[in-house]
């Protein structure tokens, strides 16, 4: 990274303090049960895992939110819990941090979505969800997006985080990104292939490759096949930008306006886990928009976020300090 690139990113870093995102999408609960295993069940060939502990982590597009907060932005969320447990721990961890939780619907039809990750010696054994993907119902669908719509009134840009749990669908995309548009806001979309045609005149959208290759019908082995994917997707959904992740080949940068496309080239860091690697981009991407960053210099700087949560176990999240560390130390 040359000097007066690292000075952007550095000057954009210290913008992002009281930018006001509002994320929406499905939010959950990741639950960990971590242990050791000694033996093989002598009931079914699988591990016996002996329990030495457990914790709760909010997930999802509540990830999403954990993530805006360690940046240092002012975060609301509107999503959907059930009345349950699950929901009540989440909405009081949530609100005990700070997050705006007036749009956040608590529905008599549907539970608290769970994940839980059974750890033995640092690696997931097996993942066990809870979860009901059916639509909302046409009246909860109908309170959700008037939610939506307060919601952003005072926010600086919007991020739909879609896990295709029922919570955004056709009956509530299409109004929540027209609603937004139409106040000015960016709105930034962590897609779910089901979705595509319903992202329609997003700001940006971030699919990972495999999914972007999905989305555009289109097999994806050659450079030219990556430009070939994002050029379809561009002129199909009428974005301004798309940023395609990309592992270890780091993430390509589609623009509108000028049809630029450019290679942003992976931070080199040793992956420990790449959960929650996605929300980290979405998340830092859509703040660093929201703080006047260009959409380069927005990538770079969620790549770079990204670089840092991969390294980590588990659903973590990046803070300004450790960013402003990365900056420095490739500056």
């Amino acid at each position: 990274m040359h000097a007066d690139q690292s000075t952007r990113l550095k000057r954009l870093l210290k913008q992002f303090s009281g930018c006001r995102i509002l994320v929406v999408g499905d939010v959950m609960v990741d639950e960990y049960i971590w242990g050791r295993v000694s033996r093989v069940s002598p009931e079914a060939p699988v591990p016996v895992v002996l329990r030495q502990g457990s914790s709760l982590e909010p997930g999802g597009a509540a990830n999403v939110v954990r993530t805006l907060l360690s940046l240092g932005a002012d975060v609301s969320l509107a999503g959907c819990t059930g009345r349950d447990p699950d929901g009540e721990w989440l909405r009081e961890r949530l609100q005990s941090e700070g997050v705006d939780i007036q749009g956040l619907l608590v529905s008599d039809e549907k539970p608290t979505t769970v994940k839980t990750r059974i750890i033995a010696h640092k690696q997931q054994v097996v993942r066990v969800d809870t979860e009901d993907k059916y639509p909302l119902s046409d009246e909860e669908a109908s309170r959700f997006v008037s939610l939506v719509n307060d919601a952003a009134e005072s926010a600086d840009a919007v991020i739909l985080s879609d896990y295709a749990k029922g919570v955004l669908n056709k009956a509530t995309l299409p109004a929540i990104i027209e609603s937004c548009l139409s106040k000015e806001l960016i709105v930034a979309v962590d897609p779910t292939v089901k979705h595509t045609d319903l992202y329609s005149r997003a700001t940006v959208l971030t699919p990972n490759h495999h999914e972007a290759a999905i989305m555009a019908g289109r097999e994806m082995e050659t450079e030219d096949d990556v430009e070939e994917v994002g050029s379809v997707l561009m002129e199909r959904l009428g974005c301004q930008y798309l940023v395609m992740t990309r592992g270890e080949d780091g993430m390509t940068v589609f623009t509108a306006a000028d049809g630029s496309i450019a290679h942003i080239p992976a931070v080199a860091r040793e992956v420990y886990d790449v959960t929650g690697a996605g929300d980290t981009v979405i998340g830092s991407l859509t703040l660093a928009l929201a703080a006047g960053g260009g959409i380069v210099d927005s990538v770079l700087l969620s790549n770079y976020a990204a670089g840092i949560v991969v390294c980590k176990f588990g659903t973590a999240t990046v803070s300004s300090g450790e960013l402003a560390d990365v900056l420095e130390n490739n500056g």
